[in-house]
């Protein structure tokens, strides 16, 4: 060919100079002195060439395995290949304005690589049998194999166009699974592991199937359509098996759409792509109607559409499930798994088992399906990759993060799918440790660590779309190689954005269902480096250690509770979108720390029956965000006033619309608490200027006689609400024993207010959202007194002494995310408490929850006072060390 094209130039001279002595060193025994992944993938490539060239005499589907010794086979190969690439680059290198040619670095790079491997290869030595590859020996297997079992040390490559069957492919540490290559794919291979067989290793391995689009949402609606646009389909073939995911039928009520809920199982009859938009024939109209627009501007709703095939696959008759373990390196990709998973601790279909920190092993691209327990586990391992999986019609979890040591894995761009409405994905004779993560509150991803990045996963048709708990408290302080080295509770989260949840049952992001996070200090293994660090406040000075974190970008349709949690704080949405809902919001008792941000910006909540809103002690801020078609107005005080349990402890929390905020429509609130606390909150609700109150339950210390009184949803008490012209009213809370009544009295409008002691009782010893903080006797659960007062007016409190808990006298004006602004105040009538100070909303919060302080040192009327205490900071902390030494 080069003499054919005119002048053979000097550099390719000596590019079959250096080829050639590549060849002569296959007769040198010497020791390779080249390691690594990258080699070893290349000599993978090279082993392919070698197995195509064997399957030229041997039929596909023979039924042994092509063994030919090492130098042989590098010797043809490499001279095939290599001569290819040396015409080739001859051929079409371009002139350079004169009879000598260019080198291509590319071609020059090809042929140094593969010299680098073959003196690599100088060393190998086939295997006698590919279902034992000692150690330092390589197999590769061409056709069809069937093997009792597959022991792998050394290195096994099973090549494009084979099925191997076996209940047990074991790769050794050492040892080296190769299943095509990143840039060199394999072609329709399939792992048969026959009835509950694994694959389990603890070297490497690497399955690469042909890379193409995972899954991607509808361009244009289709209604019971033939022809589908989608907006991308790389790598789609007529023939393949896709999936749309249905929205509700074209319903936009919750219910109804959730009735309607299914998914429409079809083939490509054929495809075409036309700038950018691919259009699709199925082999038979969508059975329902399929959404793809931008409701109001604001809300997108786009059905999801999944391509299940993949060229490589990974199956068997049931019960089949996958492993790395404890070492080496897992890279799956773009392979499917079906029948996986089995009712057994630790079996699952693809599953990171204590592997530490991973950076090289990754799930990508895979399909999961007609699944049981989990669909992917990540356990016990950190900085892993699982991205751009479709996982469809599975039992149970779908995706699980299972210790709480996991760290800075990256969860991104996932479709998480059940075929049916909740709770068809629900698993009802799992494992019985696991029953709240696949029965109770079957979620698609269930995850104990929030320490990982959530980027861009799409779930539908779950009880929960997103849960982040503690398989019913089990895991509170860690579990199997975690135990009492972690505290999950309190672990920070990664980053939160683009993710998008419809056609859920219960929750989308469930979070925080009993967590405070905190600014946890960890060593490289994901165990906690400083215990301090998962309390709620400095052990030696109480500040507040809360860690804040936003979830961006975020879209939820057709749930009913939507996001929401119980007890916990800190989370904080920004550009989310709340449609179709029953609630969309649901809260019981909130936590906002000083490094939290607004509970939603720049929000939109749309065509929703009534979010709710959180009891507790908070400032729950609502900026730039837009309230549209909101039915039944807004609840507040969830779950408050209620016996025994703590959730919605004092019923007093400032409910703030700053900003930008709008409300579209008629302003509607309703007291959403137990009947007690219907007469008795001081929850209020700033919007356009105006603060609205509960007009049978709030104490307001001031005049009211220019405000106006609204009666919301009838005649119940629980829907009348005071509204005045003013945004300078605040709450003061006291935590305290029962001092009886209280009166205060504004000296500014001489007007005086009984306050009676707050009418539930809380159960001493209730379950606290953070189990790393130990109780005291001082956190009441929410007990003691709340009233209303405007910013820079005089109050005097009377307040009797009190034999139990006489130190504690708790007291919080205002809060910190709110205006700047103070009273003064003046006590009297207990000695140890008498004095007065100017209060600001800016005084630290100190050791205080929404369920009262854990040491009497503390709120701003200790700063102000500070008496003499029974309960000290030192004494409290040598018994938290203690309380955590006995979990450790």
């Amino acid at each position: 060919v080069w003499f054919a094209k005119g002048q053979c130039p000097a550099t390719s001279w000596r590019q079959v100079v250096f080829f050639c002595f590549a060849l002569m060193l296959l007769q040198v025994d010497t020791t390779n002195p080249f390691v690594g992944e990258a080699a070893e993938e290349e000599l993978t490539l090279m082993g392919e060439h070698a197995a195509e060239a064997s399957s030229a005499f041997h039929p596909p589907r023979a039924t042994r395995s092509r063994r030919w010794p090492c130098r042989k086979m590098m010797v043809v190969s490499c001279l095939m290949v290599g001569l290819v690439i040396a015409s080739l680059e001859i051929a079409v290198t371009p002139r350079n304005g004169s009879t000598a040619r260019t080198r291509s670095p590319s071609a020059m790079s090809w042929i140094q690589a593969m010299t680098i491997h073959l003196i690599k290869c100088t060393s190998c030595q086939p295997a006698r049998d590919a279902c034992n590859v000692p150690k330092g020996q390589s197999a590769i297997i061409v056709g069809e194999k069937h093997c009792q079992q597959v022991e792998v040390r050394g290195t096994l490559t099973v090549s494009s166009h084979s099925k191997l069957h076996t209940p047990l492919l074991r790769v050794h540490e050492g040892g080296v699974l190769h299943v095509g290559t990143e840039r060199h794919a394999a072609v329709d291979v399939e792992l048969d592991l026959m009835n509950e067989g694994h694959l389990i290793s603890d070297g490497k391995v690497f399955v690469y199937g042909e890379a193409k689009t995972s899954w991607t949402t509808l361009s244009e609606e289709c209604d019971h359509c033939k022809t589908i646009s989608v907006k991308a389909c790389d790598g789609w073939r007529i023939g393949d098996q896709i999936v749309v995911v249905g929205t509700g039928d074209g319903q936009n009520n919750q219910v109804q759409a959730n009735e309607a809920y299914k998914t429409d199982e079809r083939k490509i009859e054929s495809l075409s792509s036309h700038g950018g938009t691919c259009r699709i024939t199925l082999d038979h109209p969508a059975g329902q109607k399929h959404r793809s627009e931008l409701y109001k501007g604001k809300v997108p709703i786009n059905s999801e559409v999944l391509n299940m095939d993949r060229s490589v696959s990974i199956t068997g008759t049931g019960g089949i499930r996958t492993r790395q373990q404890h070492s080496g390196v897992m890279k799956m990709h773009y392979a499917s798994l079906s029948k996986c998973g089995a009712l057994e601790l630790g079996e699952y279909c693809l599953h990171f088992h204590h592997m530490g920190n991973c950076p090289g092993c990754s799930f990508k691209g895979n399909v999961v399906t007609k699944s049981v327990n989990k669909a992917i586990t990540v356990h016990g391992t950190s900085q892993a990759l699982v991205e751009g999986n479709v996982l469809y019609d599975h039992k149970g979890a779908f995706l699980y993060v299972e210790d709480g040591n996991e760290v800075g894995n990256v969860i991104a761009h996932n479709a998480l799918v059940c075929s049916r409405k909740a709770p068809h994905c629900s698993l009802h004779n799992g494992i019985a440790e696991h029953k709240a993560s696949d029965l109770l509150e079957q979620a698609g991803m269930y995850v104990v660590s929030a320490s990982n990045d959530f980027i861009g996963n799409h779930i539908s048709g779950m009880e929960n779309a997103f849960f982040q708990d503690f398989q019913q408290s089990s895991k509170v302080w860690g579990n199997h190689h975690a135990a009492g080295r972690i505290c999950p509770q309190a672990n920070p989260w990664g980053k939160v954005s683009d993710n998008y949840f419809h056609n859920n049952q219960g929750f989308g992001f469930y979070a925080p269902h009993s967590s405070y996070p905190t600014r946890v200090k960890r060593d490289s293994n994901g165990h906690v480096s400083d215990w301090n660090s998962c309390h709620g406040f400095d052990p030696h000075t109480g500040e507040d250690n809360s860690q804040g974190y936003q979830v961006t970008n975020h879209v939820e349709l057709f749930h009913n509770f939507g996001a929401g949690g119980y007890d916990g704080g800190e989370t904080s949405f920004k550009n989310a979108v709340f449609a179709f809902a029953l609630a969309g919001n649901y809260y019981k008792t909130f936590r906002r720390g000083k490094r939290s941000g607004p509970f939603c910006e720049d929000c939109h909540i749309v065509d929703t029956l009534h979010p709710i809103a959180p009891g507790g002690s908070c400032m729950w801020e609502y900026k730039n965000t837009v309230f549209d078609n909101i039915l039944y107005g807004l609840h507040v005080n969830h779950h408050c006033g209620n016996d025994g349990e703590w959730t919605g402890g004092l019923c007093a929390s400032h409910v703030w619309f700053s900003g930008s905020s709008e409300w579209r429509g008629d302003f509607k609130l309703l007291n959403d608490g137990f009947p007690k606390a219907h007469d008795y909150t001081d929850t209020v609700v700033h919007l356009s200027g105006s603060t609205f109150f509960s007009t049978h339950g709030s104490h307001p210390v001031f005049r009211t006689s220019d405000c106006t009184r609204h009666e919301y949803h009838g005649n119940h008490k629980k829907g009348h609400f005071t509204e005045c012209r003013t945004d300078k009213i605040r709450i003061v809370r006291i935590y305290s024993a029962d001092r009886g009544d209280i009166t205060v009295t504004n000296k500014d409008e001489g007007y005086s207010l009984t306050i009676p002691y707050t009418p539930w009782r809380k159960h001493q010893h209730w379950g606290r959202p953070n189990a790393y903080d130990l109780g005291t006797e001082y956190q009441n659960g929410g007990m003691g007194y709340t009233f209303l007062v405007k910013a820079g007016q005089s109050y005097e409190i009377h307040v009797q002494p009190t034999h139990a808990l006489s130190d504690l006298f708790t007291l919080e004006y205002s809060d910190l995310q709110m205006p700047v602004d103070s009273i003064q105040l003046e006590v009297k009538g207990d000695p140890l408490l008498a004095g007065s100070c100017t209060v600001q909303n800016k005084h630290d919060r100190d050791w205080i929850t929404p369920y009262g302080p854990y040491l009497p040192a503390s709120g701003a009327w200790w700063q102000c006072r500070r008496w003499q205490v029974q309960y000290t900071v030192v004494q409290h902390r040598a018994a938290q060390y203690g309380h955590v030494a006995a979990h450790r």
